[in-house]
């Protein structure tokens, strides 16, 4: 089964960290309040252990499900 994080955001412009340990290479899909997020959207950041969602608002929910 695979495995879902909830990722903090690390400043105001939308940008979400992975907890430390973890790179994106380990992640399978990373959702948006829920919903799968569509390439275009963001920038993986941060040496692979960060996202950038750019259209990121205050309450705006990332996680995503490991490999």
């Amino acid at each position: 089964m695979s495995q879902v994080i909830k990722l903090d955001r690390a400043d105001e412009s939308g940008v979400y960290a992975l907890p430390d340990g973890l790179t994106f290479d380990a992640v399978q899909i990373i959702l948006v309040d829920g919903m799968p997020v569509t390439e275009g959207r963001y920038a993986i950041v941060a040496n692979k252990t960060a996202v950038d969602i750019f259209d990121a608002k205050d309450a705006t929910i990332v996680t995503v499900v490991l490999k």
